[in-house]
């Protein structure tokens, strides 16, 4: 028998980059904008949210969670407290990422149209 060799490799597609990389919010209805900027790689919805969720956590804020909308191949921006906003109109926002279009979205369970 002959040898066997085994290759392991690693592929992802960097899909997060320095023209997408924003996620811009409000925790007081908009009157103070705040920026968190995700480094570049290969992401998943659900290391989007831990890593906003790590910067967020940074600046003493909470309270924004991004997740999949299974049923509609889609994204879910849930946004619990009243006064929070998240900004997709800003320049190099994640929102085409998280399939979300040029818009600002205040609290509730917001389901993204695009899939």
């Amino acid at each position: 028998m002959g040898s066997r060799i085994d290759v392991s490799r690693n592929n992802s597609i960097p899909n997060i980059t320095d023209k997408n990389n924003v996620f811009r919010y409000s925790t007081d209805s908009g009157t103070t904008w705040k920026d968190i900027t995700l480094a570049g790689g290969s992401y998943e919805i659900s290391q989007i949210n831990s890593e906003m969720q790590r910067l967020m956590q940074l600046n003493g804020d909470s309270g924004i969670e991004v997740t999949i909308n299974y049923h509609a191949l889609g994204s879910v921006v849930n946004i619990t407290p009243d006064k929070y906003e998240v900004d997709f109109t800003a320049a190099n926002s994640l929102a085409q990422t998280v399939e979300f279009g040029s818009v600002i979205l205040s609290q509730r369970y917001n389901i993204s149209p695009n899939s």
